[in-house]
């Protein structure tokens, strides 16, 4: 476009130069039409430039202001939308997730009570057969059954032929079910008697050293004191409660 000498491209009004760009003193050589200059002539293509460019900037600030008044609540609807689903998407997560985790307890806790309901019965009627048992004593740990005999260590401080009752009790279990403790059974529930049969010493031990071309030679024989054990009877007491958490069906 062109009014009078002045050049006006659309690329300076695109970068929105301030007006004072194009009316500036290196930019501005002042004459009409005919070559001549004059202040008349001047300030007649000063008014006209500038109301162009005002023009100008008015059309392109409503197109921003009205692609601005479109985009922008569209933008909004589109957070707020996207910002619904997530929220519901984590409610409905978090609710399938509860309902499955409240499920599967109580499954458990169904299958908990019917595994006890059926080893009280066999304990209350006896029917549970042959029971094994693990008990300790000092540092030791022994698996044992009716009518066997464990040896330990060290003389215990009981008489010949004295009846005791093991209360370190770990596990008693039988073909169908086992109750662990946690770490011991309760002495209420279950009860492992046994009886001292002999006080004896271990095998000789020989411990013998020797170093050669020294003359060092040492020689040691040892025995160990062991007691007999014969385990009585192995005993469930009392059923279990669906409340009890000391042992595990």
């Amino acid at each position: 476009m062109e009014f009078g000498v002045w050049q006006l491209s659309l690329a300076d009004v695109a970068t929105a130069m301030p007006f004072s760009h194009f009316v500036s003193k290196e930019n501005w050589q002042p004459q009409t039409r005919n070559g001549q200059t004059g202040n008349a002539a001047n300030r007649q293509n000063l008014a006209r430039n500038k109301s162009f460019i005002q023009l100008i900037y008015s059309t392109f600030s409503g197109r921003v202001c009205l692609v601005n008044s479109l985009i922008l609540p569209m933008q909004r609807n589109l957070f707020t939308t996207l910002q619904l689903l997530r929220s519901t998407f984590r409610r409905f997560c978090h609710n399938g997730i509860a309902k499955t985790q409240q499920s599967a307890v109580n499954s458990q806790v169904e299958t908990s009570l019917s595994v006890i309901s059926s080893v009280n019965e066999r304990i209350t009627n006896r029917t549970h057969g042959h029971l094994f048992a693990v008990v300790k004593l000092g540092d030791q740990q022994f698996k044992i059954a009716t009518e066997d005999i464990i040896v330990c260590d060290g003389h215990l401080p009981v008489s010949l032929g004295q009846k005791i009752f093991l209360q370190k009790v770990l596990c008693v279990g039988a073909r169908e079910f086992t109750l662990i403790g946690t770490p011991l059974l309760p002495k209420e529930k279950v009860r492992v008697k046994a009886t001292c049969i002999e006080k004896t010493l271990s095998n000789l031990e020989i411990d013998y050293f020797f170093v050669r071309r020294k003359n060092i030679r040492r020689l040691r024989l040892t025995r160990k004191p062991l007691t007999l054990l014969r385990i009585n009877d192995i005993e469930l007491l009392e059923p279990l409660q669906p409340s009890e958490t000391e042992s595990k069906s």
